[in-house]
Protein backbone atom coordinates (compact mmCIF):
# COMPACT_ATOMS: atom_id res chain seq x y z
CA UNK A 1 0.00 0.00 0.00
CA UNK A 2 1.23 3.44 -0.86
CA UNK A 3 1.43 6.14 2.20
CA UNK A 4 -2.71 7.47 1.47
CA UNK A 5 -3.50 3.37 1.61
CA UNK A 6 -1.94 3.19 4.86
CA UNK A 7 -3.51 6.52 6.16
CA UNK A 8 -6.55 5.79 5.52
CA UNK A 9 -6.46 1.99 6.23
CA UNK A 10 -5.37 2.43 9.58
CA UNK A 11 -8.07 5.42 9.93
CA UNK A 12 -11.30 3.25 9.45
CA UNK A 13 -9.21 0.32 11.15
CA UNK A 14 -9.57 2.56 14.62
CA UNK A 15 -13.25 3.55 13.46
CA UNK A 16 -14.15 0.06 13.43
CA UNK A 17 -12.16 -1.49 16.66
CA UNK A 18 -13.78 1.78 18.82
CA UNK A 19 -17.01 1.75 17.28
CA UNK A 20 -18.01 -1.09 16.08
CA UNK A 21 -15.99 -3.35 18.49
CA UNK A 22 -14.56 -5.16 15.30
CA UNK A 23 -10.67 -6.28 15.54
CA UNK A 24 -10.27 -8.05 12.16
CA UNK A 25 -8.99 -4.71 10.27
CA UNK A 26 -5.69 -4.58 11.70
CA UNK A 27 -3.13 -1.76 11.47
CA UNK A 28 -0.29 -1.29 9.05
CA UNK A 29 3.10 0.01 10.64
CA UNK A 30 3.13 3.69 10.53
CA UNK A 31 6.15 6.56 10.84
CA UNK A 32 5.36 9.42 13.39
CA UNK A 33 4.04 11.48 10.11
CA UNK A 34 1.44 9.16 9.00
CA UNK A 35 0.16 8.67 12.69
CA UNK A 36 0.14 12.26 12.91
CA UNK A 37 -2.07 12.34 9.68
CA UNK A 38 -4.50 9.54 11.11
CA UNK A 39 -4.76 11.51 14.41
CA UNK A 40 -5.49 15.17 12.30
CA UNK A 41 -7.79 13.44 10.14
CA UNK A 42 -9.95 12.02 13.20
CA UNK A 43 -9.96 15.51 15.21
CA UNK A 44 -11.51 16.74 12.01
CA UNK A 45 -14.10 13.43 12.18
CA UNK A 46 -14.90 14.52 16.29
CA UNK A 47 -16.01 18.21 14.80
CA UNK A 48 -18.59 17.03 12.91
CA UNK A 49 -22.05 17.42 14.24
CA UNK A 50 -23.10 14.67 16.07
CA UNK A 51 -26.69 12.71 14.74
CA UNK A 52 -29.36 13.90 17.83
CA UNK A 53 -32.46 11.14 17.86
CA UNK A 54 -34.33 13.74 19.47
CA UNK A 55 -33.89 15.88 16.37
CA UNK A 56 -35.83 15.90 13.20
CA UNK A 57 -33.82 16.18 10.00
CA UNK A 58 -34.93 17.57 6.99
CA UNK A 59 -34.38 17.75 3.38
CA UNK A 60 -33.25 20.89 1.83
CA UNK A 61 -35.76 19.62 -1.70
CA UNK A 62 -38.94 21.23 -0.61
CA UNK A 63 -40.91 18.58 -3.25
CA UNK A 64 -38.51 15.90 -0.39
CA UNK A 65 -39.45 17.56 2.56
CA UNK A 66 -43.11 17.62 2.05
CA UNK A 67 -43.33 14.03 1.14
CA UNK A 68 -41.18 13.04 4.49
CA UNK A 69 -43.02 14.95 6.55
CA UNK A 70 -46.21 13.63 5.34
CA UNK A 71 -44.75 10.46 5.82
CA UNK A 72 -43.73 10.82 9.28
CA UNK A 73 -47.12 12.03 10.22
CA UNK A 74 -49.19 9.26 8.17
CA UNK A 75 -46.84 6.62 10.26
CA UNK A 76 -47.36 8.54 13.40
CA UNK A 77 -50.92 7.98 13.09
CA UNK A 78 -50.70 4.53 11.46
CA UNK A 79 -52.20 1.56 13.25
CA UNK A 80 -48.68 -0.40 12.64
CA UNK A 81 -46.65 2.69 14.04
CA UNK A 82 -42.74 1.39 13.65
CA UNK A 83 -41.53 4.11 15.64
CA UNK A 84 -37.24 2.25 14.58
CA UNK A 85 -38.36 2.46 10.98
CA UNK A 86 -38.95 5.95 11.48
CA UNK A 87 -35.87 6.36 13.14
CA UNK A 88 -33.75 4.75 10.46
CA UNK A 89 -35.28 6.82 7.73
CA UNK A 90 -34.32 10.28 10.21
CA UNK A 91 -30.71 9.03 10.15
CA UNK A 92 -30.36 8.32 6.87
CA UNK A 93 -31.80 12.06 6.07
CA UNK A 94 -29.36 13.66 8.60
CA UNK A 95 -26.75 11.61 6.49
CA UNK A 96 -28.75 13.15 2.99
CA UNK A 97 -28.55 16.47 4.73
CA UNK A 98 -24.75 16.44 5.47
CA UNK A 99 -23.65 15.59 1.60
CA UNK A 100 -26.22 18.37 0.48
CA UNK A 101 -24.38 20.62 2.90
CA UNK A 102 -20.81 19.48 1.35
CA UNK A 103 -19.74 16.69 2.80
CA UNK A 104 -20.19 13.61 3.81
CA UNK A 105 -20.20 12.85 7.55
CA UNK A 106 -18.60 10.09 8.70
CA UNK A 107 -20.26 10.17 12.15
CA UNK A 108 -23.65 10.38 10.48
CA UNK A 109 -22.16 6.64 8.88
CA UNK A 110 -20.88 5.07 12.02
CA UNK A 111 -24.74 5.95 13.46
CA UNK A 112 -26.20 4.62 10.71
CA UNK A 113 -24.59 1.45 10.76
CA UNK A 114 -25.03 0.93 14.65
CA UNK A 115 -28.66 1.72 14.53
CA UNK A 116 -28.51 -0.97 11.77
CA UNK A 117 -26.39 -3.56 13.72
CA UNK A 118 -28.60 -2.50 17.16
CA UNK A 119 -31.86 -1.81 16.26
CA UNK A 120 -31.85 -3.42 12.57
CA UNK A 121 -33.84 -6.45 13.95
CA UNK A 122 -37.14 -4.13 14.76
CA UNK A 123 -37.43 -2.22 11.33
CA UNK A 124 -40.19 -2.85 9.21
CA UNK A 125 -37.89 -2.83 5.98
CA UNK A 126 -40.84 -3.30 3.45
CA UNK A 127 -42.46 0.47 4.54
CA UNK A 128 -38.93 1.99 4.72
CA UNK A 129 -38.10 0.35 0.92
CA UNK A 130 -41.29 2.33 -0.07
CA UNK A 131 -40.34 5.47 1.48
CA UNK A 132 -36.98 5.53 -0.01
CA UNK A 133 -38.78 5.14 -3.22
CA UNK A 134 -40.99 7.51 -2.44
CA UNK A 135 -38.77 9.80 -1.66
CA UNK A 136 -36.45 9.41 -4.67
CA UNK A 137 -33.11 8.99 -2.81
CA UNK A 138 -32.23 5.18 -3.84
CA UNK A 139 -29.23 6.79 -5.47
CA UNK A 140 -28.34 8.27 -1.67
CA UNK A 141 -29.63 5.21 0.12
CA UNK A 142 -26.89 3.59 -2.20
CA UNK A 143 -24.47 5.50 -1.48
CA UNK A 144 -24.40 5.25 2.19
CA UNK A 145 -25.08 1.51 2.02
CA UNK A 146 -21.41 1.16 0.38
CA UNK A 147 -19.70 3.29 2.47
CA UNK A 148 -20.73 1.14 5.40
CA UNK A 149 -19.63 -1.89 3.18
CA UNK A 150 -16.52 -0.38 1.76
CA UNK A 151 -15.14 1.65 4.59
CA UNK A 152 -16.65 -0.47 7.87
CA UNK A 153 -16.19 -3.51 6.72
CA UNK A 154 -20.16 -4.52 6.58
CA UNK A 155 -21.53 -7.18 5.30
CA UNK A 156 -24.02 -7.13 2.06
CA UNK A 157 -26.91 -8.83 4.12
CA UNK A 158 -26.65 -6.45 6.87
CA UNK A 159 -27.86 -3.40 4.52
CA UNK A 160 -31.29 -4.10 3.31
CA UNK A 161 -31.18 -0.95 1.20
CA UNK A 162 -27.79 -1.21 -0.90
CA UNK A 163 -29.68 -1.54 -4.03
CA UNK A 164 -26.20 -0.97 -5.96
CA UNK A 165 -22.81 -1.37 -4.76
CA UNK A 166 -21.46 2.41 -5.25
CA UNK A 167 -17.70 1.49 -6.24
CA UNK A 168 -16.52 5.04 -5.98
CA UNK A 169 -17.75 5.83 -2.29
CA UNK A 170 -14.52 4.81 -0.39
CA UNK A 171 -12.19 6.74 -2.69
CA UNK A 172 -14.64 9.80 -2.34
CA UNK A 173 -14.73 9.92 1.34
CA UNK A 174 -10.86 9.58 1.38
CA UNK A 175 -10.60 12.03 -1.06
CA UNK A 176 -13.17 14.56 0.68
CA UNK A 177 -11.24 13.91 4.38
CA UNK A 178 -7.81 14.69 2.73
CA UNK A 179 -8.77 17.99 1.05
CA UNK A 180 -8.18 21.08 2.83
CA UNK A 181 -10.72 24.18 1.77
CA UNK A 182 -14.57 23.75 0.79
CA UNK A 183 -15.75 22.49 -2.28
CA UNK A 184 -16.69 24.62 -4.93
CA UNK A 185 -20.42 25.13 -5.95
CA UNK A 186 -19.74 23.37 -9.42
CA UNK A 187 -17.87 20.74 -7.89
CA UNK A 188 -20.61 20.48 -5.17
CA UNK A 189 -23.41 20.32 -8.00
CA UNK A 190 -21.46 17.82 -10.09
CA UNK A 191 -21.36 14.96 -7.10
CA UNK A 192 -24.84 15.55 -5.96
CA UNK A 193 -26.20 15.20 -9.28
CA UNK A 194 -24.68 12.29 -9.17
CA UNK A 195 -27.24 10.86 -6.32
CA UNK A 196 -29.73 13.69 -6.20
CA UNK A 197 -31.37 16.07 -8.82
CA UNK A 198 -33.40 17.48 -6.41
CA UNK A 199 -30.64 17.85 -4.18
CA UNK A 200 -28.49 20.05 -6.72
CA UNK A 201 -31.68 21.59 -7.96
CA UNK A 202 -32.38 22.77 -4.38
CA UNK A 203 -29.08 23.92 -3.56
CA UNK A 204 -29.11 26.27 -6.79
CA UNK A 205 -31.86 27.78 -5.30
CA UNK A 206 -30.87 28.73 -1.85
CA UNK A 207 -27.78 30.11 -3.10
CA UNK A 208 -29.46 32.15 -5.75
CA UNK A 209 -31.68 33.01 -2.89
CA UNK A 210 -28.81 34.22 -1.17
CA UNK A 211 -27.26 35.83 -3.85
CA UNK A 212 -30.58 37.84 -4.38
CA UNK A 213 -31.22 38.77 -0.61
CA UNK A 214 -27.29 39.39 -0.31
CA UNK A 215 -28.12 42.70 -3.48
CA UNK A 216 -31.08 43.47 -1.55
CA UNK A 217 -29.12 44.72 1.50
Amino acid sequence: MNTSEIIFHNLFAGLRKDFFNDTSATAEAMSPWKQRRVEGIRRTIEEEETYDASAQYQFLSMIQEKRRARIFENERHSIDTSVETLQLLNIIVFNISSIEDGAISVKGIIALGRYLREQGHLVDYVKLDNWIAELHIKNMAALLSSLLLQAFGFDKNELPFLYKTDKTAYVRLCTQLAKTGNTSTIEQSRILMRYSPYSVLAMWRQRISKALDSIEE
